[in-house]
Parts: C-alpha cells; sequence; structure tokens
C-alpha cells in the first residue's frame, strides 16, 4: 500500500507542479525511480519523466486531489491522449494493484462457499421449477 501511496503522490505533485526546491526535486526522481523499478519494463522511466514534467500545463493549473481529475484531464485529450502514453500506462497499472490483493481473492471464495450453500439447501419444490 505504501508503493501505491508514494506512486499517486509523484502524480498528483507533478499535476499540482509541488516540486519547486531542489530537495523536492530529488523526491520526485527517487519515486520515479522507484516506480520504473516496480513495473521494470512496462514503465519507461524517461518517457514518464517527461510527461510529469507536462502533465501541470495539461491540468491548465486545475488542482488534482486525486488520480481520477488527472483522468479526466487525459480524457479531454482524445486522440492526442497518446502524448501521455508512460503516463496513462501507469495509471491503468495503479488502478488494477486492488484486483490483485487477497482481500479480492477472499471474496470470490465467499461467493463460491454461498453459491455451495444455496444449491445444497434447495428444497425439491424449487429444483421441480
Amino acid at each position: 500500500m505504501e508503493f501505491y501511496v508514494d506512486a499517486e503522490e509523484l502524480i498528483l505533485s507533478s499535476a499540482n507542479k509541488q516540486f519547486k526546491s531542489l530537495e523536492d526535486r530529488e523526491i520526485f526522481v527517487k519515486r520515479i525511480a522507484v516506480v520504473c523499478n516496480h513495473f521494470g519494463n512496462d514503465i519507461d522511466a524517461r518517457g514518464l519523466t517527461l510527461q510529469l514534467e507536462m502533465l501541470n500545463d495539461l491540468m491548465d493549473d486545475k488542482l488534482a486531489n486525486n488520480i481520477s481529475d488527472v483522468t479526466d484531464a487525459l480524457q479531454t485529450l482524445g486522440p492526442a491522449k497518446c502524448l501521455y502514453s508512460q503516463l496513462s500506462k501507469l495509471i491503468v497499472l495503479l488502478l488494477v494493484i486492488a484486483a490483485t490483493s487477497a482481500t479480492v481473492k477472499r471474496s470470490f471464495s465467499c461467493v463460491r462457499r454461498l453459491k455451495t450453500y444455496l444449491c445444497t439447501t434447495m428444497s425439491q419444490s424449487r429444483l421441480n421449477q
């Protein structure tokens, strides 16, 4: 979860242009390195860096409070959205992280048990219908 928060903070701070000092810039570069190392060859570090630096211009000085604000701004580009391909890919990868967690697997397991229970407790009249 810590990785997800850091990656989201990277996108939001870029959208809101919050890396003004040299220290902020170093944190920005470290976060990009962490994200690119985590996703391996799926994300190009150089391309992502450039796109994150351009993100504030895309936001048109609107404050981004969450990733959906950034995705809304990307959607307004239409076909020109391909200019932000690495950023779009990063957002998609971040949004599917929750689908691979143990919580989701447990919920599917519960559905299977519930379905089994419902099948075994079905009455004869319901079977005849």
